[in-house]
């Protein structure tokens, strides 16, 4: 359909993305994490220096959030879809630790420890 995205779906990604960014920004895990992927990119590998690599980082990633908007984000989705599809399917999942089956798993674990040993 053509009701994908709208102007306050792409506002409400690109304010979500600020925030989490602004987050980010302040934590020294990130930053180590941040230069060590830039380290081993192709980027670096062409440029030598890695204050270079951060700057044409920073440079893409401001010229995104600037001009991202409901048309663009449709055009991105239109072109990762395989051609003919006509619907996509797109599901979150929660940060963290992801939970490990119901109340029954885990009491059949709980007896299999018992038993077992």
């Amino acid at each position: 359909g053509e009701a994908a995205f709208t102007a306050e779906n792409a506002s409400a990604a690109l304010e979500q993305e600020r925030r989490e960014f602004e987050e980010l920004f302040h934590k020294n895990d990130w930053w180590a994490c941040t230069i060590l992927d830039m380290y081993f990119s192709r980027c670096h590998a062409v440029t030598g220096d890695i204050g270079a690599s951060v700057a044409l980082w920073w440079r893409i990633r401001a010229d995104v959030a600037g001009t991202f908007d409901s048309t663009q984000a449709s055009a991105t989705l239109r072109e990762v879809l395989p051609e003919g599809a006509t619907s996509a399917v797109v599901t979150m999942r929660p940060k963290g630790k992801v939970p490990q089956g119901g109340a029954e798993d885990q009491g059949d674990e709980e007896g299999e420890e018992g038993g077992g040993g």
